[in-house]
């Protein structure tokens, strides 16, 4: 699908008789050489460089003439080869000349390999020398060589060569002498030709032998390899594909004249016709680009002498005629640049030397939609292949037609170089065409005319008996250009923009001048005339136009200068102006950019538009700012910019953005990407495809791959684009179909604007108008929103809101499925089945009013029977056949059960028995059976209540499942079941040990006696005297049940509780007052004390008691600070001989490393790695809870050990936290003891309190680190555990859960309670 076209045209003039040229990349300048001397010229400005006459240089007693010129890369050197035989090196710089070899004969050519490590002299003596890069001899070959070559033929005893089908040369009589057609020797130039492979390991010599020509294949070695078939008429033209695949060649036949092709092994591997009559041109010479994509023909035309330079290319094995120059002069050489693959160099006899710059293009009508999107699809998306005098054309919006073949193709009598669609931001259904005469072809589509005229030929559809679905372009108009003008030379007009219906803007080449200029043409209907309006000239070549627009939406042609710069033309002022950026720059292209789109870009109600660039080194520029470095080619869709790439991506991003974003999306200088919302959407293609077009306002996108091929993808990106569309414009039918064809996920009908379709549901049915559309979106429907999951990079602006906190459960399946329902509940019986997958989808799924639907239906006959079977089958579909079953059994339908299980193939052995079973219970026992079955106990219960006869299977029911709640509530309060159940409840509750609630339900069934043995085992006593007094217990066992309650509150360190049964319901003053001091209950016991008082209870329990308890606080007290005081004294010297190995290791060197492995190898052994891991396997095995107990044990307080320092840690925080526990007690028993004048006790006891509180207020901030007061510890980037970590210094971020606990130091009050004025004196 691509073509070529003209970039730019340099023409100079040159000394006349220019035999030979070379060329120099590396310092641009090239060298031709006449007969004696030889000229070098600087490629820039065209000054001579080098002038050197061979003459002067070198004394000759022969006359000079120069057979052969090659530049020698990397040595600035001139290798000359002269015909009588020298071969002389000239330095380009200096002009100095030297000989360097010498053969004994003449010399006909001279050919180096491509690398330069070879040369080849063809002598006249019918040989060729072979020599190094130094020239030193290899070898001499002989051209006439016997023999085929080392890769000759084997013969496997397949019959003679006479025996084997040979097409037409078949119809010949085998045995019988064929007549081989003979060689015109007077096209032949009879010289030898050498071609060398790509890669330099093989070359190939052509020669006439005994009037025919042939060639052989030599490789590096000069070995002879193969050599070629015998073709009658093969010319001279002879050339190697670079790639190293085909040697190509002429052949003369009596009906055509050919380009044929042969492989290495000399046999012919196809050929392609030449537009020509079979004596019309003599070809002079073949030339493969340097990437072997363009092959050149030179050909000299017999009667007008004219010259013929023509550029063919293959796509799909089909070769086409790509440009057609003419020569009125004699072309004297052409050549390929070595290194820019589509540059060519011409010089012609009167020394005009051309060089064209050519570049591939892809001739789209769609371009129009890049600033206007409001052309109508079906207008744009023709491509114009060119191949020699037709235009192929195919609409890829209707039909995708591979290469060769097309839609229809347009045959013209001269040579098309050039088609352009005429680009209106109202229509595109114009095309015209440039031939090489100069003339323009103008075709329209016309819709009133359906037939084609004599110039269009249909081809899609094989020509007769199809009906076209398509409008061909037919002929309008022909139109000659003014080649009057001496301002330009209308020969190198190119880049044809046809901006309205009677205006085309081009390029041409000023005459004299190595300048371009804007041409404006007006094309005058009825005249056919295409005159000359408007010429401006630019200082430079164009290398690009394209066409844009100004703020009044007026077009105007983007122009790209070799110099880098665009500028703006505007055709009515006939002015240019400098291209700017958003940020009102100009735009400089560093590099000719062969592709330029003028782009628009829509946000919200604004427009801007920006410079889309692609260049040869795949470059994508958009204005000045790169937006990939490996694009290898991009098209424009209405909403995306589509691209590929190097590496087989293809890539969009929207269009639905302003420039200045885009921009500033992708500076590579501040690369702020985080800042804007772009989205690239990416995917895969084939390896070396790329963009033919993307249909607009559409979803397809064809690819070409390398061999020619088409590809039609249809990138989600795009399909989504076109479905929102739909969706917006409420086409639901349009964007299902869609949809469901390129399998996209149904809720994104709902959740690309919810509340839109859920008042458009109604429109929405009946848009799609079928049940089985609407039952596959029903079917599709969850509770996710797929524009925040699967299709999240379409819908980016949802990426700005801001995430709940805490979001509600989305039920949105239920809410379109109860829509649904609401909207079908009158409505017509089509969507029956439509109803049943509403009612099935929902998240909780209503299968039993599904299939209550079905039994309605089918007995108010309202539906017919096979209605009814379809409707079951297709439930069999959504749900599962078991679980279908088991729904219809919930109904206690048995008939309907039957019918669906007998839809589902199960065996009947498995349902029929169960079936019939249920056919002869009682009602309420089958439908407790049938509960039972699908495991309902609840439901089952129910009804089995309902059968008065089948208490013990209720019973049984109850005790199982453990229904005691709901079956007390479906018996009476006063029947026995209840009592019965109450009672079998309270054994399931006493075996559960709740024996509070077991006593309870005794006690609400009246059965006080076990209610009493509940309460005094749950300690309830006032629950347990209430069961008591019910069953007027006498005193006796009265008392008896209060001090057994006692003893149990006892045990349960209810000391409050025990002393109040004590002193209430026994009477027994003294054992309350012992229970209390028990207790420290000082206050209470004082309270019964002073109620009774009685000073020999004071003297013989409570004082007493005092005196105990204040001792064994002492005492406490007095351990615990001694403890803490050790534990102190070890911590601070772990730490201090952690701080000197620290120290030591900074000034050796090593960093800090494992300083507690360290401390653990000073004090003693640690755990080695083998028995940790017999450890870790071993605790691996445990419980969680026995690791978490590990966990804190683990931190031992061994001398040495790895982990002492938490230990201690771990050790002195429980100190702490026992002795802030002790406040309230000790706060209590000084009270009562200086209550009683005990102020020695009490004085000692909160002196004791006291230093021991300030002992550890004094030590916390020493032992647990303060935080470091320089560090942000409440940064954004801090956590929990960094926090603590930062608090507490020593320890590292990854904290566990045990080392969080010791981490954190302890709380202590910073005034205890126990602390009276009375002793706060004589403490201090």
């Amino acid at each position: 699908m691509k073509n070529l076209k003209l970039l730019f045209c340099e023409e100079t003039e040159l000394p006349t008789d220019v035999i030979w040229f070379t060329i120099d990349n590396e310092t641009s300048k090239f060298f031709v050489a006449y007969s004696k001397q030889i000229i070098g010229y600087n490629s820039k400005d065209y000054k001579k460089c080098l002038h050197v006459n061979l003459s002067e240089a070198i004394s000759y007693d022969k006359p000079i003439e120069i057979v052969g010129l090659q530049y020698m890369y990397g040595e600035e050197q001139l290798c000359i080869a002269l015909r009588h035989g020298d071969v002389v090196l000239c330095n380009v710089v200096s002009g100095e000349c030297e000989c360097v070899g010498s053969v004994d004969c003449e010399l006909l050519s001279m050919s180096w390999s491509p690398f330069q490590d070879i040369v080849i002299f063809v002598t006249n003596r019918g040989s060729v020398v072979v020599m190094t890069h130094d020239f030193d001899p290899i070898t001499e070959l002989e051209l006439s060589a016997e023999g085929f070559g080392e890769g000759k033929f084997v013969n496997v005893g397949w019959g003679s060569k006479e025996t084997q089908f040979q097409g037409s040369a078949g119809k010949y009589v085998s045995g019988k002498e064929r007549k081989h057609e003979a060689t015109d020797a007077i096209h032949d130039d009879n010289q030898v030709k050498i071609a060398w492979r790509g890669d330099g390991q093989y070359f190939a010599i052509g020669n006439v032998e005994q009037g025919k020509r042939r060639f052989r294949v030599w490789n590096q070695e000069c070995d002879l390899q193969y050599t070629s078939e015998d073709m009658a008429g093969l010319e001279s033209p002879f050339t190697w594909k670079p790639s190293g695949s085909l040697i190509a060649s002429t052949q003369r036949k009596a009906h055509r004249h050919d380009v044929v092709f042969f492989e290495l092994n000399g046999l012919q591997h196809g050929e392609f016709t030449l537009p020509f009559d079979t004596q019309q041109v003599n070809v002079k010479k073949l030339e493969w680009n340097s990437d072997s994509s363009v092959l050149m023909m030179i050909g000299t035309d017999v009667k007008s002498k004219q010259d013929y330079l023509q550029l063919w290319t293959v796509s799909n094995y089909h070769w086409a005629l790509k440009q057609n120059l003419i020569y009125d002069e004699k072309i004297a050489y052409t050549s390929w640049d070595p290194e820019e693959t589509l540059l060519l160099h011409v010089i012609t006899k009167p020394g005009k030397y051309y060089r064209y710059k050519w570049a591939t293009c892809i001739y789209d009508s769609s371009i129009s939609h890049s600033i206007a999107d409001d052309v109508k699809s079906t207008e744009s998306s023709y491509i114009g292949v060119i191949d020699g005098t037709k235009v192929k054309l195919t609409p890829f919006y209707v039909m995708v037609v591979p290469p060769p073949m097309c839609a229809f193709q347009v045959h013209l009598n001269e040579f098309v170089n050039e088609v352009s669609f005429l680009q209106s931001p109202t229509t595109t259904n114009e095309m015209c065409a440039l031939t090489t005469g100069g003339n323009l072809f103008c075709f329209s589509s016309i819709p009133e005319k359906s037939d084609c005229d004599d110039k269009v030929q249909v081809m899609a559809a094989g020509g007769n008996g199809f009906s076209s679905q398509i409008k061909p372009y037919n002929f309008s108009l022909q139109y000659t250009i003014d080649k009057t003008s001496d301002r330009f030379d209308w020969r190198t007009i190119h880049n044809l923009l046809w901006t309205s219906t009677d205006q085309i803007v081009a390029t041409a080449a000023i005459t004299g001048s190595n300048r371009d200029c804007i041409v404006t043409f007006l094309l005058k209907k009825g005249t056919e005339e295409m005159s000359i309006e408007k010429v401006f000239e630019v200082d430079g070549h164009i290398v690009g136009t394209c066409v844009g627009v100004n703020s009044g939406n007026t077009p105007e042609v983007i122009v790209q200068l070799n110099n880098g710069n665009v500028l703006k033309y505007n055709i009515s002022q006939c002015e240019t102006t400098p291209l700017l950026d958003s940020n009102d720059t100009p735009i400089l292209l560093n590099d000719i950019y062969h592709k330029m789109v003028y782009c628009s870009f829509t946000c919200g109600s604004s427009t801007t538009f920006g410079l889309l660039a692609l260049s040869t080194q795949r470059r994508l520029l958009l204005n000045n700012k790169i937006i990939s470095n490996e694009c290898t080619s991009f098209a424009i869709h209405d909403e995306y910019i589509i691209f590929t790439t190097s590496t087989h991506k293809l890539i969009c991003f929207s269009r639905n953005q302003d420039v200045a974003s885009i921009e500033n999306h992708f500076d590579r200088s501040s690369y702020t990407q985080s800042g804007c919302h772009i989205t690239e959407i990416v995917r895969s293609v084939d390896r070396g495809a790329s963009l033919v077009t993307v249909t607009p306002s559409e979803h397809k996108v064809i690819l070409q791959h390398p061999r020619g091929n088409l590809e039609v993808i249809y990138p989600r990106a795009l399909v989504i684009s076109v479905v929102k569309k739909y969706l917006n414009s409420a086409k639901y039918l349009c964007a299902f179909q869609l949809m469901r064809k390129h399998r996209i996920n149904m809720n994104l009908f709902y959740d690309h604007n919810p509340e839109k379709f859920y008042s458009d549901i109604p429109h929405f049915i009946e848009d799609l108008n079928s049940a089985d559309y609407l039952n596959l979106f029903l079917s599709d429907l969850h509770n996710d929103d797929v524009t925040v999951t699967m299709y999240n990079q379409h819908y980016p602006a949802k990426h700005k809101l801001p995430t709940p906190l805490f979001s509600a459960k989305v039920h949105k399946v239920d809410k379109i499925c109860d829509a649904v329902l609401a909207y079908l509940k009158n409505a017509d019986k089509k969507f029956f089945l439509s109803v049943l997958t509403a009612h099935v989808r929902k998240d909780k799924r209503e299968t039993q009013k599904a299939l209550e639907l079905v039994k309605v239906a089918q007995d108010d006959h309202s539906m017919e029977d096979n209605q009814i079977h379809d409707a079951l089958k297709y439930l069999h579909v959504l749900v599962d056949g078991r679980v279908l079953y088991q729904e219809a059994l919930a109904t206690y339908d048995l008939d309907l059960a039957l019918t669906v299980v007998q839809m589902s193939h199960n065996d009947p052995k498995e349902y029929v028995p169960f079936l019939n079973k249920l056919k002869g219970m009682e009602e309420d026992f089958r439908k407790y059976t049938i509960d039972m079955y699908l495991k309902k106990y609840h439901r089952a219960l129910i009804n089995i209540s309902k059968s008065s006869d089948h208490f013990s299977d209720c019973l049984g029911l109850i005790k199982t499942q453990n229904l005691y709640g709901e079956a007390l509530k479906l018996f009476g309060q006063h029947t026995s079941q209840h009592r019965e159940i109450s009672l079998s409840y309270a054994e399931y509750l006493i075996a559960k040990h709740l024996y509070e609630e077991a006593g309870i339900i005794l006690a609400r069934s009246e059965n006080h006696k076990k209610a009493i043995k509940c309460f005094t085992v749950s300690c309830n006593w006032q629950l347990a005297f209430a069961s008591a007094i019910a069953l007027q217990y006498p005193e006796k066992e009265y008392k008896e049940l209060a001090r057994t309650l006692a003893n149990n509150l006892i045990d349960k360190r209810r000391f409050f509780d025990a002393a109040m049964i004590l002193e209430q319901e026994v009477k027994d003053i003294e054992a309350a007052i012992t229970i209390l001091c028990k207790g420290h209950l000082w206050s209470s016991a004082c309270r019964l004390i002073q109620i009774q008082k009685s000073e020999l209870l004071l003297n013989s329990h409570l004082i007493p008691a005092l005196l105990e308890t204040a001792s064994e606080v002492s005492s406490t007290l007095t351990a615990s600070k001694e403890q803490f005081e050790r534990h102190c004294m070890r911590i601070f010297k772990v730490r201090e001989i952690k701080e000197e190995r620290r120290q030591r290791n900074l000034l050796a060197g090593e960093g800090e490393g494992d300083l507690d492995s360290d401390i653990a190898s000073d004090f003693g052994s640690t755990v080695t790695g083998s028995s940790l891991s017999s450890v870790n396997s071993r605790t691996s095995q445990r419980t969680a809870k026995s690791r978490r107990k590990q966990e804190r044990k683990r931190f031992s307080l061994r001398e040495g050990s790895r982990f002492e320092e938490q230990g201690l840690l771990q050790a002195l925080g429980e100190i702490i936290k026992a002795f802030a526990s002790m406040d309230d007690d000790v706060h209590s028993l000084i009270i009562h003891l200086s209550l009683f004048h005990m102020d020695q006790d009490a004085h000692s006891l909160q002196h004791l309190y006291k230093v021991t509180h300030d002992l550890y207020s004094q030590l916390i901030t020493k032992i647990w680190i303060p935080p470091n007061q320089d560090v942000n510890e409440h940064g954004p980037h801090s956590t929990v555990n960094s926090i603590i970590a930062n608090r507490i210094g020593n320890f590292n971020e990854n904290l566990t859960h045990a080392e969080l606990e010791i981490a954190i130091p302890p709380k202590l009050n910073s005034k205890p309670k126990c602390s009276m004025d009375l002793y706060f004196a004589s403490t201090n």
